[in-house]
C-alpha cells in the first residue's frame, strides 16, 4: 500500500520524510478525471466568485468551467447543487425573503408615508399569494402626467413561478414612469383589480 510518513519542523518550516512505501496496490491502472466523491460544497466554494459576479450562472456553465479550468469532469447534478449552495451562501435562502415582506411593508410605510403596499397570503397555510406596491412619490407625481395607464405583465422564472404586473404612465419625454407593480401567482382578472 502506498504510504508516506513525514513530520513538520517548526525551526525551518520544512517537512521531513521518515518513511516512504512508493508501491501502489490500489489496482487503478488508469486515472480518470471523474470523481464520484465530488461534493457540492467543493463546487460551491470554487464557483462562489462566479455566482457573485453573475447570479444567473447555469450549472452547464459550471460543468464547462471545471473541464476547462481544472481538467475535471463533474456531473450536472453536482454543478446544480454547487450553484444552489453558492447562491444560498451569498444571497440567503429565497424562501426567507417572503418573510421579509412584512418588514419591508412596515419600513416603507414608516419612511415613505402614503405608500400603498398590500400583501395577500392564504390564511390557512400562511403561504404567499401576491403583493402590490405603489410608492407615494409615484402616486403623487402621477397627478401631473397624462391620465393614461399602460398595463403589462411578464412571467417570473426560477424556483418560485408567478407574474410581475406593472402599471406605468408616459412622462413629458415619452419615457415610461412606473406607478405600481405587483407580484402575483397568475395573470388573471382578479389580480388586475
Amino acid at each position: 500500500m502506498w504510504r508516506v510518513y513525514a513530520t513538520f519542523q517548526k525551526i525551518n518550516g520544512y517537512f521531513y520524510i521518515h518513511s516512504l512505501n512508493n508501491i501502489h496496490t490500489c489496482g487503478a491502472a488508469v486515472r480518470t478525471t471523474k470523481n464520484s466523491r465530488m461534493s457540492s460544497e467543493l463546487v460551491a466554494s470554487l464557483t462562489r466568485d462566479r455566482v457573485h459576479d453573475k447570479p444567473l450562472t447555469r450549472p452547464t456553465d459550471v460543468v464547462y468551467d471545471f473541464k476547462v479550468n481544472y481538467n475535471f469532469d463533474i456531473t450536472y447534478h453536482h454543478a446544480w447543487w454547487g450553484v444552489e449552495r453558492a447562491k444560498t451562501e451569498l444571497f440567503g435562502r429565497q424562501s426567507l425573503s417572503f418573510d421579509l415582506l412584512r418588514w419591508y411593508k412596515e419600513e416603507t410605510k414608516r419612511i415613505n408615508p402614503g405608500s400603498i403596499i398590500e400583501i395577500d397570503y392564504n390564511r390557512n397555510t400562511r403561504r404567499f399569494k401576491k403583493v402590490f406596491v405603489s410608492f407615494y412619490a409615484c402616486i403623487y407625481r402621477f397627478w401631473y402626467y397624462r391620465p393614461m395607464l399602460f398595463l403589462d405583465g411578464t412571467f417570473l422564472k426560477g424556483r418560485y413561478k408567478g407574474n410581475l404586473l406593472t402599471a406605468t404612465a408616459k412622462d413629458g419625454d415619452q419615457g415610461l414612469f412606473p406607478l405600481a407593480f405587483a407580484i402575483v401567482d397568475s395573470e388573471d382578472e382578479d389580480n388586475w383589480y
